[in-house]
């Protein structure tokens, strides 16, 4: 059963102003050193922290509750990128959903990143 569906389209120029704008500061507001340290090795460093930080607003979306942005962390299995959750969210989606299961699509072009998130509710 679907828990929640959450869709985010982000402008990556955006999030290049809020990089140069913040550095530091908003790199540890939004994101692990784990995303951290995979988008400063990709060829389009900008474009991928956008695509990570519109799939955390998608998760927020569809999980319909609070989190910490960096409690919810955008990693690659098996080429497919998933979402990893930590700390107080991990354990609130564990108390609401049991072993609930999340999608992620992440997306990119021409100037914009989006990323939709379903959770599905195991019963």
């Amino acid at each position: 059963m679907i828990y929640g569906i959450g869709v985010d389209i982000v402008v990556i120029e955006r999030i290049e102003n809020m990089i140069q704008k913040w550095g530091e500061a908003f790199f540890n507001k939004i994101f692990t050193e784990q995303e951290k340290k995979y988008c400063l090795q990709k060829k389009n460093k900008i474009q991928c922290f956008a695509g990570r930080f519109a799939a955390k607003e998608a998760f927020l979306k569809a999980f319909k509750n609070n989190a910490n942005f960096r409690e919810i962390e955008i990693i690659i299995k098996d080429r497919i990128p998933c979402i990893k959750l930590l700390g107080k969210t991990k354990r609130l989606f564990e108390k609401l959903l049991n072993k609930g299961k999340i999608y992620l699509s992440i997306s990119h072009d021409g100037g914009y990143a989006i990323a939709m998130v379903v959770i599905e509710e195991e019963r």
